[in-house]
Formats: C-alpha cells, sequence, structure tokens
C-alpha cells in the first residue's frame, strides 16, 4: 500500500476494493495474473472491475501528491463553483478530503455516497485545467 493510502488507515475490507493493488485473499492465480497483466499493460484488470472506485483512488493518490510536490502558489487564483468561492489550495484540500472520505467508507450504491462522488467530480472537473506545475 502507498505513502497516501497509508495515511487513510483502510480498515481490511475497503483494502480489497484497492483497485491497483493486489491482495494475498485474492489467491495466487489472480495475483500472478495481474503480475502479468502490469508488465503488460502497466496497470492491472482490477482497476477495471468497478470504474468509480478506481477513479476515487486515483484522484486522493494523485492530489495528495500534487499537493506534496507542486510548487506552483494555490493562492493565486480562484474558483467559483455553485456559488461557492475558493482559491486553488482550498480547492486541492477538500478533493483530498472528499476523496480521502470516498476510499475508506466505499458504499456502492448508497445515495449519500453517490451524492459526495458527484461534489468531487464536480470540483476536479470545475479545476482541472489549474493542476499543474
Amino acid at each position: 500500500m502507498n505513502k497516501y493510502l497509508k495515511k487513510l488507515e483502510l480498515d481490511d475490507g475497503v483494502r480489497n476494493f484497492i483497485p491497483n493493488e493486489p491482495q494475498n485473499q485474492d489467491g495466487e492465480h489472480y495475483i500472478s495474473q495481474w503480475l502479468g497483466e502490469r508488465a503488460e499493460y502497466g496497470f492491472i484488470s482490477k482497476e477495471t472491475w468497478n470504474m468509480d472506485v478506481s477513479l476515487i483512488f486515483w484522484i486522493y493518490e494523485r492530489f495528495s501528491m500534487y499537493k506534496e510536490f507542486n510548487d506552483v502558489d494555490l493562492t493565486y487564483e480562484d474558483i467559483t463553483i455553485n456559488g461557492e468561492t475558493l482559491c486553488l489550495k482550498d480547492w486541492l484540500d477538500r478533493i483530498i478530503c472528499l476523496s480521502g472520505d470516498l476510499c475508506k467508507n466505499y458504499i456502492a450504491w448508497d445515495e449519500n455516497y453517490q451524492n459526495k462522488l458527484q461534489v468531487l467530480l464536480d470540483i476536479v472537473t470545475k479545476t482541472i485545467h489549474a493542476w499543474w506545475w
């Protein structure tokens, strides 16, 4: 498990959903299959079984790393989304917080979960142009 996911302190049930990480309980057959897929494709088929989960983990990991490594002044630009104006630093913190919460509390068909996911995706799509360094 990578540095950012360790911070979330995921329980065993949620760890099974980590899209890019084979688990021991997946069985030797799948682990060897996925290692071959990673060598051939650069990612494993487990990442395609539930695309919303894969996307949420991707967002959490990549935006957490962006926050750690970027050298951009994230207070230079304000963006308004649904009537709320925040600087990029605050939107970044919100993206990390929302995606981390969704990673920890995955409930596929829960309406509250789906609403949080929609809020996250709305923020990401309306700020995506600003994430560079």
